[in-house]
């Protein structure tokens, strides 16, 4: 059990030189540029986090979290140049977690269910891409591991996704807007030594199923993919 419990104040301070902020986005990690609103520039920020860790012998591993932040700017942000924001913000998290790990025969199966719902109010006033939202996200996961040889493992997923939007408004852009996603992918693994090190190398394909109801069709996507990176250890 973990609980954390920040509160701070901001002293008041000149505008910075950057008000850009750079986020990657997609699966290639596409970096797109956002305005950055600053909320910690003169404001009272109060943090609150629990989580929860329960591992048991049989495999079975729950995991929930709890966080919420909670902005108050001491004054109206007047800075030329500096993005409005909104006097208070507030962001309201709540995750949970449940994999169950087994062994079937020569797989390894495992099945994971994960929950997210955000109550969100950002600082940004201007920002299309980030309105305020309530979000209820479920994802459901079925991973399935199993050896090829000595040192090569094979790997096969679903993921299923689905998303619910309780304010309208976030209903109106292609991010906001209420999805489901099937995805299936397969990866093959491969650890060597080298001169001390371990090479990892992993290769495989993913495909997506996106319905997004903003949209009138669905929409499929494809991704090979191919990584090599060294390690010290398994």
């Amino acid at each position: 059990l973990r609980i954390d419990r920040d509160v701070f104040y901001r002293a008041a301070a000149g505008p910075p030189p950057s008000q850009i902020r750079r986020i990657a986005d997609g699966i290639a990690g596409e970096v797109r540029e956002r305005p950055d609103p600053l909320p910690e520039r003169n404001a009272w920020v109060n943090t609150f986090y629990l989580r929860y860790d329960l591992e048991q012998r049989t495999g079975l591993t729950l995991q929930p979290k709890v966080k919420f932040e909670f902005f108050r700017q001491v004054e109206e942000i007047t800075a030329t140049g500096a993005p409005p924001i909104r006097r208070t913000a507030s962001f309201l998290g709540l995750i949970n977690k449940f994999a169950y790990f087994f062994p079937l025969g020569a797989l390894t199966v495992e099945p994971r269910w994960k929950s997210e719902f955000q109550c969100l109010v950002p600082s940004s006033i201007q920002d299309p891409l980030d309105p305020p939202t309530a979000e209820l996200r479920e994802s459901a996961f079925l991973i399935a591991r199993c050896p090829l040889l000595s040192r090569t493992t094979a790997q096969f997923g679903l993921d299923y996704l689905w998303t619910r939007k309780f304010r309208d408004s976030a209903k109106t852009t292609l991010e906001g807007s209420p999805r489901r996603e099937l995805v299936s992918a397969t990866q093959v693994s491969n650890r060597s030594p080298f001169l001390g090190y371990i090479i990892y190398t992993h290769f495989g394909l993913r495909v997506a199923r996106v319905d997004i109801d903003l949209l009138a069709a669905p929409q499929t996507e494809m991704f090979i993919f191919f990584t090599v990176y060294a390690g010290f250890d398994d």
